[in-house]
């Protein structure tokens, strides 16, 4: 992470709005007069935040309303806005403990949840922005600590909750398993019971999660959050001394920032189509699938998957706040080349989205073989049926 030592207080004390609402590019801000005062550490910090306000707008646009200072690696990292509010309406109380706690958005949303919470990070620089940030926010009772999280906890106060996600980019690549990052994950659980008796692990959204089970205990619930159907993190709850069912929940977060969820504690295996009549075809989001409950939710929506442990369903009612996409069945056929090619034609569709699942060829290879366009409001699925026949979807968004 770029080192923003030496910072003027005289800057931080300035403030963002100014330059940033006088100067849209950092060859604007370097060509004009306000920096002939400034530092060369000064400089650079504000020519980072022209390029980083974007997409901090985005990411962070409470954040990004106040003028808050952004570093780089901290807002890549950062948890979303959206993201890091619904977390904060999973766990509250008084006193949370973040052992990582970066750019500092969750605890941003749990200062709502919390009556206090104190938040750790050895990055001294970043600790002097953010510390700012919260200022800017009019955030009180949050308070940012330099240390690292081993230090800390050698002392630290008892807490209802403490949340941990470790910096998966520490050493130069992306961490997945648990025994990366920093700090290091498991050897934090073993000296955690000293401090609290409620734990919330952000991992990593490519973790997997029958490694996670195995290797923590205490877990009472994990969640797999995908916002606008994307995956995003997977939370452990743990609770030590725990010995139930895991309830395992997957949770999509939509555009309009509303989150629907499903949660199961034992695997039911759903009953595969025996034919492939039905009016609506569905394909759960990514998280219904990363968390492994497409069967349990095809069995409480009534719907039956296309192939035995398969991702796509098929059923006869359409499903409000169906968690993932849904389209009506236009065409629903066995694959041939030819016979696909024929219908396409006849229907004149040049343009359509492709997807499939449990099929040789790839997105780019059936495109290129039907001589499609991305794009429009056709969807075209590809899959193999539980009887290994090839199957060919036509969809479109239901009315």
């Amino acid at each position: 992470m770029q080192k923003y030592t030496k910072i003027s207080d005289s800057l931080l004390h300035a403030g963002l709005k100014f330059f940033l609402e006088a100067n849209q590019s950092i060859e604007q801000l370097l060509l004009s007069n306000q920096l002939s005062n400034l530092s060369t550490e000064d400089k650079y910090l504000l020519a980072s935040q022209i390029k980083l306000y974007p997409k901090a707008l985005k990411k962070l646009p409470s954040f990004a309303a106040a003028y808050c200072f952004f570093s780089e690696k901290a807002l890549e990292q950062a948890s979303s806005e959206a993201l890091a509010k619904y977390k904060s309406t999973k766990i509250n109380g008084e006193l949370l403990l973040d052992l990582s706690a970066g750019l500092g958005a969750d605890d941003w949303a749990f200062s709502n949840t919390f009556h206090q919470v104190i938040g750790i990070d050895p990055d001294t620089d970043l600790n002097i922005l953010v510390r700012k940030n919260f200022e800017l926010l009019g955030i009180t009772n949050v308070k940012r600590m330099d240390d690292t999280a081993e230090t800390f906890l050698q002392q630290a106060p008892k807490a209802d909750w403490v949340y941990l996600d470790a910096d998966r980019r520490s050493g130069g690549g992306k961490a997945v398993h648990l025994f990366e990052g920093s700090p290091n994950v498991m050897q934090l659980l073993d000296t955690l019971p000293q401090v609290t008796n409620q734990v919330l692990l952000k991992l990593s959204p490519l973790v997997d999660l029958t490694h996670v089970m195995k290797n923590i205990s205490g877990i009472s619930r994990i969640e797999v959050v995908s916002l606008y159907n994307e995956v995003k993190e997977v939370l452990v709850f743990i609770k030590f001394g725990y010995l139930g069912n895991i309830e395992i929940c997957a949770t999509d977060i939509n555009r309009q920032h509303k989150a629907i969820s499903f949660a199961a504690t034992h695997p039911v295996l759903a009953s595969v189509a025996t034919s492939n009549c039905g009016h609506y075809f569905y394909e759960p989001a990514l998280s219904i699938i990363k968390s492994g409950l497409t069967a349990p939710y095809a069995v409480s929506c009534n719907l039956n998957p296309l192939q035995v442990n398969g991702n796509y369903l098929i059923g006869e009612n359409l499903i409000p706040d169906f968690i993932g996409r849904v389209f009506q069945i236009k065409k629903i056929m066995p694959f041939k080349k030819s016979t696909v090619k024929d219908y396409l034609k006849s229907a004149g569709i040049a343009k359509a989205n492709i997807a499939r699942r449990d099929f040789k060829a790839d997105v780019t290879e059936l495109y290129s073989l039907f001589n499609l366009k991305e794009g429009g409001d056709d969807y075209l699925f590809f899959t193999t049926a539980a009887n290994q026949e090839k199957i060919f979807v036509h969809g479109i968004r239901p009315c």
